[in-house]
């Protein structure tokens, strides 16, 4: 049947008929494979843990913690973040 399309379509040929399925030499480990997930998992996230100090106080630079007025002044932008960014804004509601 398969023939007789590709004759129609002017591709002609035979197609050989099916034979077995090739087989993999040896199948992948999955339980290693697992392995290595988990320990590329597992550095990842130390590597963060050990990143954090730097990346906290690169975020706070702009903070001023000399006196309780500069304080407020200059994180103005954070609780400005932590709203948007964090929390996120909700929709004012509608007035009846």
């Amino acid at each position: 049947m398969l023939n007789a399309l590709l004759g129609s379509l002017g591709l002609g040929g035979e197609i050989a008929p099916p034979g077995m399925a090739p087989m993999a030499a040896q199948l992948p480990d999955s339980l290693a494979r697992m392995g290595r997930q988990v320990a590329e998992l597992v550095e990842h996230t130390q590597r963060v843990m050990r990143d954090a100090p730097l990346r906290r106080r690169e975020f706070w630079a702009k903070a001023d913690p000399t006196s309780l007025a500069s304080w407020a002044a200059t994180t103005e932008w954070y609780r400005d973040y932590f709203h948007k960014e964090v929390i996120g804004e909700l929709p004012h509601p509608p007035c009846r």
